[in-house]
């Protein structure tokens, strides 16, 4: 495995910056570092380090702060996918 450069070694450091891992899995933003080359854990502004604080579950919670923010969905469900003959057409 390559070593981490300085882009990298925020995420190769842990997810709170201690060097410990809680998991032998790969965090999340290791993950999204991997598939897409960047670090979500940087602050766009200042370039400081973000802290997972939270993460939400309940739909109920969800909407209700989406709601507060205005950003809340239209109320309507995406439709279903089309068939697979449709989807491979050019």
């Amino acid at each position: 495995m390559p070593e981490p450069t300085a882009a990298t070694a925020p995420l190769a450091a842990g997810l709170d910056g201690t060097g410990m891992k809680s998991s032998p899995r790969a965090s999340w933003a290791t993950l999204m570092h991997r598939a897409f080359g960047i670090d979500v854990l940087a602050c766009a502004h200042c370039g400081g380090r973000l802290r997972l604080i939270a993460t939400l579950h309940d739909p109920a919670v969800i909407r209700k702060i989406l709601a507060h923010l205005a950003l809340g969905h239209s109320g309507q469900s995406p439709g279903p996918a089309p068939p697979e003959s449709a989807a491979a057409a050019p």
